[in-house]
C-alpha cells in the first residue's frame, strides 16, 4: 500500500464546503478536501518537520484547472503558497499543488463542471 501526505483545510467553514462541493459531484467521494504534498512511500514516515513548517502558514485558492490533457476526468483548484515548495516531495509528479474536486468515470460531467467552475474568479485562502 502506497502512503501519502496530505494538507487539510483547517477553516472549518471552508473545509465544509469544499467536502459538500465534492460529494455533491461525486456522492461515492469518501476523502475530505485535501492537497497533496508528499508521496508515495512505501510505509509511514515521520513528518513532524513538514508539519512545523506547514502549521499557521495561508494557502490561496487561486483558480480552476483539469487533467484532461492526461486522459483523466479531474477538476481541481489550483493552491499556492510559498511554503508548498519547501515541503512537497512527490518524485513521481510535478510540482502542482491543487485540491481536486472531481476526479470521476464521466468526462462529459468533469467538462460540464470545469466550465462552470472556470468562468468564476476564486481568491480564498485558509490555514495550513
Amino acid at each position: 500500500m502506497s502512503v501519502f501526505y496530505v494538507l487539510h483545510v483547517k477553516e472549518k467553514s471552508l473545509s465544509d464546503c469544499l467536502d459538500a462541493i465534492r460529494f455533491l459531484c461525486d456522492p461515492a467521494e469518501k476523502q475530505k478536501a485535501h492537497i497533496t504534498v508528499r508521496g508515495p512511500y512505501q510505509r509511514k514516515i515521520d513528518i513532524r518537520s513538514v508539519n512545523d513548517k506547514v502549521a499557521g502558514r495561508i494557502v490561496s485558492i487561486d483558480g480552476v484547472d483539469n487533467f484532461f490533457a492526461y486522459n483523466q476526468n479531474t477538476v481541481f483548484f489550483h493552491c499556492s503558497a510559498p511554503v508548498l515548495t519547501t515541503v512537497w516531495k512527490k518524485p513521481d509528479f510535478p510540482f502542482n499543488p491543487h485540491l481536486t474536486i472531481y476526479d470521476g468515470r464521466s468526462t462529459e460531467f468533469a467538462h460540464r463542471l470545469y466550465d462552470i467552475l472556470k468562468a468564476h474568479t476564486y481568491r480564498l485562502r485558509f490555514w495550513g
